[in-house]
C-alpha cells in the first residue's frame, strides 16, 4: 500500500512496507511468529491505527472497492453528457443564470479525482468490528483512509456550488437560507449526502419541509423540476428524462467523493 496525503503533498508511508511483508500491528509488539497476513480490511484498520498519531473520526472513515473505481469513469462521462443537454436547453430557454448553475455542475463533475474516491457506507473498523461479516477480503479493496471533519458544507443549487460555514446544530433550512433566493426558487425537493456516503431526500419547499441536521462534509444537492404535469412549467424545453436522470446520478456520483480535503489514504498495491 501507499499513502496519499491531501492537500500538504503525497508521502511515502511505512504502511506500504507492512503489507508488502504481510505483517499487521501485532508484529510490533510480539514475536514474528505471531505476525498474521493482511487479508481483510479490519487487518488493515488496525496498521492505519500504528500510523495515526492522533484518534480518527471514524464518520469520516472511507474506504474504497475495486469495482467502485472501475464503474466510476463511465458514471462520469454520462453525467457530463446529460448535463451539458441541461445547459443548452436553459440557455435556449433563457435561463441564463440556470445555465450558468448547470455549467458548475458540469465543470466540478469534469474536475473529480476518481482516484481519490470512496464506495458508499459504512467501511469502519468499530463498523465491522460489531459484526464481522461487514469485513470486506483485501483483494476487493483499492484503498482506505480517513479525513479531518471540514467546516463546510456544500451545496449544488441553481446558481452553482457553494460552501456553506458550518455550525454544531446546523440544519438543513439554515444551510439553505444562506443562499440567494434565485438559486432556491421553485426546487421543493433535496438530495442530502452525509459524510458516510448515505443519501437521503428531504422536501425543502414550505408546503413538504422535513427537519434535517447537517453534518460537516455533507453535501446537498436541489433536484432539478422534472416532467410533470404541463411540459411548458419546465425549465429545460425540448428534454424529457435528463432532469430526472441526473437527479438520481449526480447525489450517487457525489456519494464517492472523500467527505474532506485534509485526508489521509492508503493505497492497496
Amino acid at each position: 500500500m501507499t499513502q496519499q496525503q491531501r492537500p500538504k503533498g503525497a508521502r511515502r508511508s511505512r504502511f506500504a512496507a507492512w503489507c508488502r511483508q504481510g505483517v499487521v500491528l501485532a508484529a510490533l509488539l510480539a514475536p514474528p511468529a505471531l505476525a498474521q497476513p493482511i487479508t481483510q480490511l479490519s487487518d488493515a484498520w488496525v496498521n492505519v491505527l500504528g500510523e495515526t498519531p492522533g484518534a480518527i473520526d471514524w464518520g469520516h472513515a472511507v474506504a474504497t472497492r475495486r469495482a467502485t473505481l472501475e464503474a466510476l469513469p463511465a458514471q462520469q462521462a454520462r453525467l457530463q453528457a446529460e448535463l451539458d443537454t441541461l445547459v443548452a436547453s436553459a440557455r435556449l430557454a433563457g435561463r441564463s443564470e440556470l445555465s450558468r448553475g448547470l455549467a458548475a455542475w458540469r465543470q466540478a463533475v469534469a474536475d473529480a479525482d476518481l482516484e481519490r474516491s470512496r464506495t458508499p457506507g459504512r467501511h469502519d473498523l468499530p463498523w465491522i468490528a460489531a459484526d464481522l461479516r461487514r469485513n470486506l477480503p483485501m483483494i476487493d479493496v483499492a484503498s482506505l483512509g480517513h479525513c479531518e471533519p471540514p467546516r463546510w458544507v456544500e451545496v449544488w443549487h441553481l446558481g452553482g456550488i457553494t460552501r456553506v460555514h458550518w455550525y454544531s446544530q446546523m440544519t438543513l433550512g439554515e444551510t439553505l437560507d444562506g443562499l440567494p433566493r434565485s438559486t432556491t426558487t421553485r426546487i421543493n425537493r433535496a438530495a442530502v449526502i452525509s459524510p458516510l456516503g448515505e443519501i437521503q431526500v428531504r422536501g425543502i419547499s414550505a408546503w413538504n419541509r422535513e427537519a434535517s441536521g447537517m453534518a460537516p462534509g455533507a453535501r446537498v444537492v436541489l433536484l432539478l423540476p422534472e416532467a410533470q404535469g404541463l411540459r411548458a412549467a419546465l425549465p429545460f424545453p425540448g428534454t424529457v428524462e435528463e432532469a430526472g436522470w441526473v437527479n438520481q446520478a449526480l447525489p450517487e456520483f457525489l456519494a464517492t467523493r472523500l467527505p474532506g480535503e485534509d485526508c489521509q489514504l492508503w493505497d492497496v498495491e
